[in-house]
């Protein structure tokens, strides 16, 4: 961690804004430092998921592993491991060789836990009784042929809701955009089609559908 805080605007490393706003590292810093945690992680030739548990209880459950198209499809059967991770300790789990993505056009995804159909698996907090996500993409994004974003839009006090219809990568909604004091309460979220995320807003006092599609941001397709 080199810097908490911006002391005026500009562009840095900081994790909060000159005005106080939480910028995307703060809520990825959130991610990193939460009692439980997900990530998928290259080890020589295989890929391993380490699942993290920093709390003072055993954690065991069942992780499902899927291999992705970035058109939306799923590239053969989902398959379901079981783990145990002893308390303030670490378990990695074998991605078997036929769920590691090949190719730019691939990835892999890593749920554990999700109990709520359509609503993305929480990957940036972790919270008791929440799903939780981890991504692995073989290549860099500007090599991935992402299609063009399509999500839909919906708003209620406190609340801006995404629906996606494609594949969103690193959905970001900048909330200085909706009103000089909005915050909202995550940063980067990545989307499959047919999810769902709701981002709470603070500080917006008349949501609208329009305002806020356009302060909404993701990868686009390269050009």
């Amino acid at each position: 961690m080199w810097q908490l805080n911006d002391c005026w605007p500009v562009t840095s490393w900081a994790a909060i804004d000159g005005d106080g706003r939480e910028k995307p590292l703060y809520h990825e810093l959130r991610r990193l430092y939460a009692d439980r945690l997900l990530s998928l992680q290259v080890r020589g030739e295989t890929v391993v998921l380490a699942v993290v548990n920093q709390t003072a209880q055993q954690w065991a459950g069942t992780v499902e592993l899927r291999r992705v198209s970035v058109d939306g499809g799923v590239v053969g059967e989902p398959v379901r491991v079981g783990f145990t991770v002893e308390r303030r300790a670490v378990t990695e789990v074998r991605v078997p060789g036929e769920l590691v993505p090949v190719g730019a056009k691939e990835f892999l995804v890593a749920d554990v836990d999700a109990d709520t159909e359509g609503v993305v698996p929480d990957s940036s907090g972790g919270a008791d009784g929440e799903g939780l996500r981890a991504l692995y993409f073989p290549v860099p994004d500007r090599e991935v042929p992402y299609p063009r974003p399509e999500f839909d839009v919906s708003v209620a006090p406190g609340a801006v809701t995404v629906t996606a219809r494609t594949l969103v990568r690193d959905l970001l909604l900048q909330a200085d955009r909706l009103d000089p004091g909005a915050r909202a309460d995550r940063g980067l979220v990545t989307l499959l089609p047919g999810e769902r995320v709701t981002i709470g807003v603070r500080g917006w006092e008349t949501p609208d559908a329009e305002t806020a599609r356009s302060a909404l941001y993701c990868v686009e397709p390269a050009r």
